[in-house]
């Protein structure tokens, strides 16, 4: 055995076959682990290379210098096709559906989509869709595969699409907050950092109708792509603006929730302040206010009151104009009052709770502050009577 393969290696061919067919079987076992495809290609480079070192053409071998620039020229397409494809393209996960079994439907859903960004000029402006061969289980199972997807492409926001025929839902990742301090200094806030929810984990709606479902995600996923602020402008108030015979239009207040956030931030950007930006902010989380029962979608309707209330505040915190104070009070108290089923609070409840406490001393608002002041007001009785 071992004089055969000692033959076998003499042989001029022997070593270059050998090394081609190590490279693929790790190509085989690349794509049986679902390896990117573009990054599978590159495994054969090393391969290729020493097998054209190997080879002689006319008694003459390949000069190492052009072997040395094949090399550096696939390094260096390998580390920008890497950059490009953590920068260019977010990913956009279609589950099958969980009442499709052969996913007929789930098929259909995804070539609406796609028939969307053709028909509306959108190649290469939303994300990329991939297929994902089995249905969720739940929002958890959604997070999950989010959390785990290709490291390559978490610079840009993935998204989950999920459910079932008659609700389809999409998950775009864990709850996001961000201190206002970052928009604007502490100092200009009284020292205090109040919490902007910048996103939440995802909207629901029914699929029927076909058409209007597709091109509201598909527009939600070009907004979330965008890096320009008018093309996210844009795409958020296609969204928005859609009316279709949803069963449900809570999903419709998502679009104006994240115009609001956009209009906010960059009405804060620099440490100034645009009033012009700022109240295209208010009117954005007002409209999405519009849409949102009490019972439609608890953890959005209270992240719009949380960061409506944050607007008021940094107005107020500016002109202190009395209307905004009572309007933080308002908001906030709206919105920790929020319940999910069985009575418990969403994440972004507490977030308003915490607000709440956190600006107590500035809009007086909390319960011991009212008790504490109604006791001054007795001592200072008392004392006059004397």
């Amino acid at each position: 055995m071992n004089q055969a393969l000692q033959k076998w290696l003499d042989f001029e061919w022997g070593r270059p076959l050998i090394v081609l067919l190590l490279a693929f079987l790790a190509f085989q076992s690349a794509c049986f682990l679902e390896a990117e495809r573009s990054l599978v290609h590159y495994i054969f480079l090393i391969p290729f290379l020493y097998i054209s070192s190997q080879v002689s053409i006319a008694g003459k071998k390949v000069p190492r210098l052009i072997l040395a620039m094949v090399l550096l020229i696939g390094i260096v397409t390998f580390g920008f096709s890497r950059t490009e494809r953590g920068t260019s393209q977010s990913v956009a996960y279609l589950a099958r559906l969980a009442d499709d079994p052969l996913g007929a439907r789930t098929r259909v859903l995804r070539e609406l989509i796609a028939g969307w960004y053709s028909r509306d000029g959108q190649q290469g402006v939303g994300a990329r869709i991939v297929d994902f061969h089995r249905a969720l289980d739940g929002e958890a199972d959604a997070l999950s595969l989010l959390s785990d997807n290709d490291p390559s492409v978490r610079s840009k926001p993935s998204t989950a699409i999920w459910g079932e025929s008659r609700w389809v839902r999409m998950t775009f990742g864990p709850y996001q907050t961000i201190p206002v301090s970052e928009y604007r200094s502490s100092a200009a806030l009284d020292g205090r950092e109040p919490l902007l929810i910048d996103d939440i984990p995802g909207v629901g709606f029914s699929e029927i109708p076909e058409q209007g479902t597709a091109h509201f995600t598909g527009a939600v996923l070009s907004a979330r792509q965008a890096d320009r602020f008018d093309l996210r402008e844009v795409y958020y108030r296609d969204a928005g603006g859609l009316v279709e015979g949803w069963s449900s239009f809570s999903h419709r207040a998502y679009p104006f929730f994240q115009l609001g956030n956009l209009h906010l931030k960059n009405g804060l950007q620099g440490g100034g302040l645009a009033y012009g930006e700022v109240e295209c902010a208010i009117e954005a989380y007002q409209k999405s206010l519009e849409f949102l029962s009490h019972d439609g979608d608890p953890r959005l309707r209270s992240a719009v009151l949380n960061n409506l209330s944050i607007v008021h505040f940094i107005l107020w915190g500016n002109d202190l104009r009395k209307r905004d104070r009572r309007a933080v009070k308002k908001f906030l108290k709206q919105a920790k009052r929020e319940q999910l089923s069985r009575g418990r609070k969403p994440f972004t409840a507490r977030v308003a709770r915490y607000n709440l406490r956190l600006l107590a001393p500035i809009v007086g608002s909390t319960k011991l502050q009212r008790r504490m002041k109604n006791i001054h007001k007795r001592l200072e009785r008392k004392k006059k009577n004397r």
